[in-house]
């Protein structure tokens, strides 16, 4: 059985396990393969079907992003509420929770009119 410490190549013994060193010459790399032809590319154009269907993609996953983060933080908000709102709003889907919510806003119109002036 051949003695895994010499080494034919350089001759002599070699160090084995941790502290070994490559002593073998790395083997040469290979030159660039030569370019038998130039190829052009078209580049896409940003119309008809396929485009149409990419944009109705990222808008959908745009919005479905913006659903989740609104409602993390409705129920993030529901925690700061006092217990007997939470109490209310503790037991609703999804829906029942946006409906009730968007119950409760205030009245836009009422709070842009000035208020009578007095004398």
């Amino acid at each position: 059985m051949k003695d895994p410490t010499t080494s034919p190549i350089v001759g002599g013994t070699r160090p084995t396990g941790a502290g070994a060193v490559r002593t073998t010459p790395s083997t040469p790399s290979r030159p660039p393969a030569p370019r038998t032809r130039v190829r052009t590319v078209t580049p896409r154009a940003h119309d008809g079907m396929v485009e149409s269907l990419r944009a109705l993609k990222i808008a959908r996953t745009s919005a479905i992003s913006a659903r989740r983060v609104a409602l993390q933080l409705i129920h993030a908000t529901i925690i700061s509420v006092p217990e007997e709102r939470r109490d209310q709003l503790r037991n609703l889907t999804r829906m029942q929770l946006i409906r009730t919510l968007a119950g409760w806003r205030p009245d836009l119109a009422a709070t842009r009119s000035p208020p009578p002036r007095s004398r």
